[in-house]
């Protein structure tokens, strides 16, 4: 019988299946064709049916599923370190590029931990949603909610919008309040800012 073609086999010691839980299997090979999963199998029997493009052995690894982080304000990430207060800096230097450039930085720190769909609260949802996309990760993208950077309505419908189009006009983009002291309504309760 003649082997089936495919784009990418990974042969590893251990892979962790997302359809058994608690289960782990040993020896076995991931097989992908257009970008989806074509099979899992023992990879004795792999190495018989298959003839894929890229071959992977990883005789010491596991494999899994990708984790999720549900809560980031990914462009924070440049702001690591700083131990002076943060609210003084975003409003001096916040605004599209930053948080283009400080998601790129985040995406690539979450992919070298296996952090493959990112849940993010943050201004400029857009540019997230566009570095997102662009470097392949999934992500629920939360449309901000705060009066320092959203100061009207029309910014708040804006940003909706342009979130919207970089996440393929999902509808069920959720509101995003970044903290209960950054909304009106927050300090209405008697929270200070």
């Amino acid at each position: 019988m003649p082997a089936i073609l495919a784009d990418l086999s990974i042969e590893a010691r251990w892979i962790v299946p997302m359809t058994t839980r608690g289960r782990v299997l040993e020896n076995h090979t991931l097989v992908v064709r257009d970008g989806r999963i074509l099979d899992l199998l023992p990879s004795v029997d792999a190495a018989e049916r298959y003839d894929a493009t890229v071959a992977m052995r990883r005789p010491a690894h596991l494999v899994m599923p990708g984790m999720i982080n549900t809560h980031t304000h990914a462009a924070m990430s440049l702001f690591r370190g700083i131990e002076s207060p943060i609210a003084p800096l975003e409003q001096r230097f916040v605004g599209p590029e930053f948080v283009r450039d400080g998601v790129l930085c985040a995406i690539a720190e979450m992919l070298s931990s296996g952090i493959t769909c990112f849940g993010d609260r943050y201004y400029y949802p857009d540019q997230c949603a566009r570095a997102a996309g662009e470097q392949g990760v999934r992500t629920v993208i939360g449309l901000p909610v705060a009066e320092a950077i959203m100061r009207t309505t029309e910014r708040v419908i804006a940003a909706e919008a342009r979130a919207q189009q970089e996440t393929q006009a999902r509808e069920d983009a959720p509101l995003a309040p970044r903290s209960a002291t950054k909304t009106p309504a927050g300090r209405e309760q008697g929270r200070s800012p």
